[in-house]
């Protein structure tokens, strides 16, 4: 049984899923190697990845990115509504903005959830992932945020069965003994029939002593990583409640291709 609840603001409602209780927040470039001065769209949505249960995504908090000089870039000023085909056919909300690759390097993405109460407690998800424009560097970015995972593996270039580590970081320090989820995403519905046994889909690792956290990706595809990170309490609605964040992060396993 998946423990780990990755959840974004707004109604999420996820019928008919019989086997799977946890989802993610994705943030899903369009392509991870973008020529420079090139431009290219993100998605932002929410559901089931492997399964492909999708959900109505609520505008994002903040979403950016961190260019390879360090300057912010807004993208949440030029989000846009889109329409993303899930389950039985129907169509849900997600969001779409465009990154402009103006310098050679790596741009760190980056998309907070609102805040979402479910049974008590408020969860906010924290998601990351990485486009390359040419130039490798500042691809392990720490951007200051209170729960992130950092990668220590180059997070593009990736191919089947590679060793892959991340460090999880609680307000800049590592954070030992949390427990770590991936799982891939798959562009089309699976039927309920045709999924393999729970342990299967999502996998789970711990961290250790340096907050570190060791995988491999058996398929190529894209893969999303999480956890869940105690923040102590935030004030919703004029009342307390615990809150959690959930670091995510997101990337791509595939063979190898031309350079942009």
């Amino acid at each position: 049984m998946r423990r780990l609840c990755v959840l974004a603001a707004g109604a999420v409602v996820l019928a008919g899923v019989a086997t799977a209780e946890a989802h993610f927040s994705v943030l899903m470039p369009e392509k991870v190697s973008v020529a420079p001065r090139g431009s290219v769209a993100v998605d932002y949505w929410v559901g089931h990845p492997y399964e492909h249960i999708l959900a109505n995504a609520a505008k994002p908090a903040e979403l950016f990115a961190v260019a390879p000089g360090g300057d912010r870039q807004d993208l949440l000023a030029g989000v846009e509504q889109v329409g993303m085909k899930g389950q039985d056919d129907k169509t849900f909300t997600a969001w779409r903005a465009k990154l402009k690759a103006d310098q050679r390097g790596d741009y760190t993405l980056v998309a907070v959830s609102q805040p979402t109460v479910e049974d008590g407690r408020a969860h906010r998800a924290i998601v990351k992932a990485v486009v390359h424009a040419r130039v490798q560097g500042d691809w392990d970015r720490n951007v200051g945020l209170p729960a992130e995972f950092v990668p220590l593996t180059r997070p593009y270039g990736l191919r089947p069965g590679m060793a892959f580590q991340v460090r999880l970081l609680k307000n800049g320090q590592p954070l030992a003994g949390a427990t770590v989820e991936f799982e891939r995403y798959n562009p089309q519905p699976v039927a309920e029939s045709d999924l393999p046994a729970e342990e299967y889909i999502t996998y789970a690792v711990k961290t250790g002593p340096d907050g570190i956290a060791t995988m491999s990706f058996p398929q190529v595809g894209w893969w999303g990583i999480t956890s869940e990170v105690d923040a102590g309490a935030i004030e919703i609605d004029g009342k307390q409640a615990p809150l959690s964040y959930h670091p995510t992060y997101w990337l791509l396993v595939d063979e190898p291709r031309r350079a942009e």
